[in-house]
């Protein structure tokens, strides 16, 4: 007889791997994706169904004599794997973040140039001002901000 455990796992994992080739027909994913989540939904499978699996990751972490060391071994793993993921998706975060900083300067300085011509030497100089419903305080302010 399975347990309701083993079977939500099974089933879960089934959900996932079907849900990883369905989405996966969309242009916005990558190969790599469908790799990693049809490895972890096979890995979800194969565990449920042969929870022994589990026993080489529970014996290299010393949990052989924990109560339920399987099951903390998993969880374990698991959590280094969402460390691992969060740093891969931290660093991609960043370099867009980097992408979009030049865009919008590189941008910001041609409009300028074209708009406002510098002397030779002269470096421009973008000043951004978040002014939502602040139009009374900008008329004291610019004034300040202008040489």
């Amino acid at each position: 007889m399975i347990s309701n455990l083993r079977l939500s796992g099974i089933i879960v994992g089934l959900v996932g791997l079907a849900g990883t080739f369905f989405i996966y027909r969309g242009p916005k994913w990558k190969r790599a994706n469908l790799v990693l989540l049809s490895l972890f939904s096979l890995s979800l499978i194969s565990i449920s169904i042969d929870p022994n699996l589990v026993n080489f990751a529970r014996d290299m972490l010393a949990l052989q004599k924990a109560q339920h060391g399987r099951i903390l071994a998993l969880l374990i793993i698991s959590n280094v794997c969402l460390l691992f993921y969060s740093f891969s998706s931290r660093s991609k975060l960043e370099t867009t973040r980097i992408k979009m900083d030049r865009l919008i300067s590189t941008l910001g300085t041609a409009v300028f140039g074209q708009e406002n011509r510098l002397e030779e030497g002269q470096k421009p100089i973008m000043v951004v001002r978040p002014a939502y419903n602040e139009a009374e305080n900008l008329q004291e302010l610019l004034p300040l901000m202008a040489p």
